[in-house]
């Protein structure tokens, strides 16, 4: 979420679609998987080509956490001088000093990711958009090396909490929303942007856990428009995510299909409790490792 409510405001859905009312479901009684553990690692800076290998030889998932307001003003000037020069000149058209520090240290933060899996250096790659704008490398950024599949990623903030996702085994989309967000108007917010069986299943859950139910319903939403940079142009009410905090993370139907559903892996990936984060894939990686940035660099 970015403001209050405001990327709930960017809906702009007919309440009609929503109004359809539905069972309430009952969530699986298997227990979830354990939850990832972030391990604190070093930024490496320069070509890294164990972690370029790592990528480019398996079905892995790579995720980056970070804390923007653990970073020194060392560490800041560090990541500012891998951004081309318009991006610092959009960051700088932010009327706030957070938002135009947010976005230096994000952009910088996954420049300096992409550098160490692709050994060009941070500064020198370039990006185009796909879909709805979703970022992906520029097959002209300057010495990339032509894998036999590309380099997936996404990335995504809230407060000051960011999490970037790398893969090589598909698109990959990331959603990370602070806990402790500001939300007016839950069911309206629901019943206006949610699947029927979303807000029913929300809905039938106890006071205490209807909250929590919320952001999980919705960070794994925009997880899964984010794979393909659907954005604006998918019906949220036109797929059904799994929310209970009790049942497993999953994709439960999409345009009506079960069998579509299963195509996609979807992960709760919280990195500490403050925040809420989901991924999703159109396949099943390997293994999913979790970094959390402790604030240094390692060259």
């Amino acid at each position: 979420m970015t403001g209050s409510s405001e990327k709930f405001k960017q809906r702009s859905y007919a309440k009609d679609t929503m109004r359809e009312r539905q069972t309430p479901r009952e969530p699986q009684t298997r227990t979830p998987a354990p939850a990832l553990s972030f391990r604190a690692t070093a930024l490496k800076t320069g070509a890294n080509a164990g972690e370029a290998q790592a990528l480019s030889t398996n079905d892995d998932v790579h995720l980056w956490y970070a804390r923007i307001d653990r970073v020194d003003a060392t560490a800041f000037e560090r990541l500012a001088a891998t951004l081309a020069d318009d991006e610092l000149k959009r960051a700088g058209e932010y009327m706030q000093e957070k938002d135009r520090r947010t976005s230096i240290i994000a952009r910088g933060l996954l420049r300096t990711r992409l550098s160490a899996y692709t050994g060009v250096p941070a500064r020198e790659l370039r990006f185009a958009t796909i879909g709805n704008g979703k970022p992906v490398l520029a097959p002209g950024s300057a010495g990339l090396r032509q894998a036999r599949t590309p380099l997936h990623f996404n990335i995504s903030h809230s407060g000051e909490g960011i999490l970037l996702g790398f893969t090589r085994l598909a698109e990959i989309g990331v959603d990370i929303e602070a806990a402790d967000r500001n939300i007016d108007d839950l069911f309206g917010i629901a019943e206006n942007f949610f699947a029927a069986g979303e807000t029913a299943a929300l809905k039938g859950l106890d006071p205490e856990r209807q909250r929590p139910g919320f952001l999980n319903c919705w960070t794994r939403k925009e997880a899964f428009i984010k794979v393909h940079g659907e954005g604006l142009s998918r019906d949220l009410n036109s797929f059904e995510v799994e929310l209970h905090p009790d049942a497993p993370p999953r994709l439960l139907r999409l345009d009506g299909s079960e069998a579509a559903a299963r195509r996609y892996m979807l992960q709760a990936v919280d990195p500490e409790p403050a925040y809420v984060a989901a991924i999703c894939l159109p396949a099943k990686p390997r293994q999913v490792h979790a970094f959390a940035w402790d604030g240094s660099f390692q060259s």
